[in-house]
């Protein structure tokens, strides 16, 4: 056994980094770095205007309370250690006291309670805390009819005319396919700091009137297979996001905010974004991507700058543009599309796989295990990578010993004189 020492000891050495890995388990963990987070979420957040404290009560104990300003309507989030049926009891009964009347919500709203007074209404729903799961986060989404946007002027007659041609072409079109890349850019109005950020990829395949696939890739934080996928095939609707499969009720409702909206164009006889704009100008001739366009500038329902480029030869969206204001900063969003219409779509095209030919239950375990390598510290990086080497070179050194030690041995010949 002592041939095999040199083995042994590297496999002894190579169980030394995961013991430590183990063993840190024990040790006292760091602050989540609640307070700095904090800080920086109220460093970009307004005060809530005094006529909104005087209307709304504020939850007993809220902490974490921060507050967005987009023209038209004011959010309020806070944190509370209470469920999520104590905080809309809570709102039933304040907002009842203080001359709330509660309201059906909208259907984009059901999983919330919903009052109205005068001229305002307010959503109240609750979401999973941004800081800790012992916490329930509170939203109270407020809109003021008085302070939403009212169109100055009347739209541009040639921009309404290819408007309404381009949503004719998205809702008649017997197949649809396209691939949309979109950034998001980020301007601090206070520091004069811009920077991306985010980009996502999109893929959509469609057959009418009910074969659907949709797949999302966010590439500033990729990960295995698709971020996410909507997929319909006439008998059912599946999301798969996070690794998850649900199924789903409606697929326009599911894609109100993808792709600024266009996927829902196919499905629609109204007029929706980003295409129900107001105060549309006159139609101008620009190239993008070498495609030939019509850029149309208008407004959307909030006041918001959106700028349109139609593809003058399919009559479908090639580029929007559009800037958003929350609070003193902007964020300009950008979306490319290159599509087609009433071409022949694949069936591989429209199969849900979110991990393309690889089963999904493979696919999740090699996601689950990029995301962990990702968020692993260095540290145990780099003592997972050293201990894994040591004993697969212990492993090795065994095997090689093990094989010389065979060859070695002396090979007894039966002598045949004897008897």
């Amino acid at each position: 056994m002592k041939k095999y020492w040199k083995g042994g000891l590297l496999l002894l050495c190579g169980t030394l980094p995961f013991l430590a890995v183990y063993a840190s388990r024990f040790l006292p963990a760091e602050e989540p770095g609640y307070e700095k987070a904090l800080a920086l979420l109220k460093e970009h957040s307004p005060e809530v205007p005094a006529e909104l404290r005087a209307l709304i009560p504020e939850y007993p104990g809220a902490t974490a309370t921060t507050a967005t300003d987009v023209q038209g309507a004011f959010s309020i989030y806070s944190e509370v250690t209470d469920t999520a049926e104590q905080v809309f009891r809570f709102y039933a009964k304040e907002l009842a006291a203080l001359g709330w009347q509660a309201t059906p919500c909208k259907e984009d709203e059901k999983k919330g309670a919903c009052y109205t007074r005068g001229s305002v209404e307010v959503y109240v729903y609750t979401t999973p805390s941004l800081f800790s799961a012992a916490r329930t986060g509170v939203v109270l989404y407020i809109e003021d009819a008085a302070r939403q946007f009212h169109p100055s002027k009347e739209n541009d007659p040639a921009a309404e005319t290819i408007i309404t041609a381009v949503a004719e072409t998205y809702r008649t079109c017997t197949t649809y396919r396209d691939e949309c890349y979109e950034v998001m850019r980020f301007h601090n109005s206070g520091s004069g700091v811009a920077f991306i950020d985010t980009i996502r990829e999109y893929k959509t395949a469609f057959v009418r009137p009910a074969q659907f696939r949709l797949s999302v890739q966010d590439s500033m934080h990729k990960s295995f297979g698709s971020t996410k996928v909507i997929h319909a095939d006439g008998y059912g609707i599946r999301e798969y996001e996070h690794g998850e499969v649900s199924e789903l009720e409606s697929l326009p409702d599911s894609l109100e905010y993808m792709q600024q909206g266009v996927p829902r164009l196919l499905f629609s006889e109204e007029l929706l974004a980003p295409l129900n704009l107001s105060e549309l100008e006159h139609p101008e001739e620009e190239v993008v991507d070498g495609v030939s366009c019509h850029r149309i500038r208008g407004k959307d329902a909030y006041g918001q700058e959106v700028t349109l480029w139609i593809d003058k030869n399919q009559t479908l969206i090639k580029q929007v543009k559009r800037t958003e204001k929350v609070n003193i900063d902007l964020t300009e969003i950008t979306a490319t599309w290159k599509a087609q219409v009433d071409v022949p779509i694949e069936a591989e095209e429209l199969a849900f796989r979110p991990f393309g030919r690889i089963p999904i239950p493979i696919g999740l375990t090699l996601r689950d295990f990029q995301a962990t390598w990702h968020w692993t510290p260095l540290w145990i990086k780099i003592a997972y990578l050293t201990g894994g080497s040591l004993l697969l070179a212990g492993i090795l050194a065994i095997l090689l010993t093990w094989r010389r030690v065979r060859r070695e041995r002396p090979v007894t010949v039966a002598d045949t004189t004897v008897g």
